[in-house]
């Protein structure tokens, strides 16, 4: 059993602040892409729905993103076990 608020009492201290996203001279859509690539080769997956835009996210957003995330996922944390599936937008 997981306790969730727990895990994001802890995201949060260990995110720190700055809340905000950092500011990115990188061309994200061009990484997102380039890792897409490298995913679809890796996994032998075609996404069955187009990739998400990127999004520049601080650390304290990324975890309150994944904690949102992991209940819903994972079978261990809430008792039902889905095996053979895929998140979206990979499918076999």
């Amino acid at each position: 059993m997981v306790d969730w608020s727990l895990a994001r009492q802890i995201a949060r201290f260990a995110a720190g602040s700055p809340t905000t996203a950092p500011r990115l001279d990188a061309d994200l859509p061009a990484l997102v892409e380039e890792s897409a690539g490298h995913l679809r080769a890796y996994t032998e997956l075609e996404p069955s729905a187009p990739m998400p835009a990127p999004e520049p996210l601080g650390r304290a957003e990324w975890a309150e993103v994944n904690l949102d995330s992991l209940p819903s996922r994972s079978g261990w944390a809430t008792g039902y076990p889905r095996p053979g599936r895929l998140p979206a937008p990979c499918a076999p």
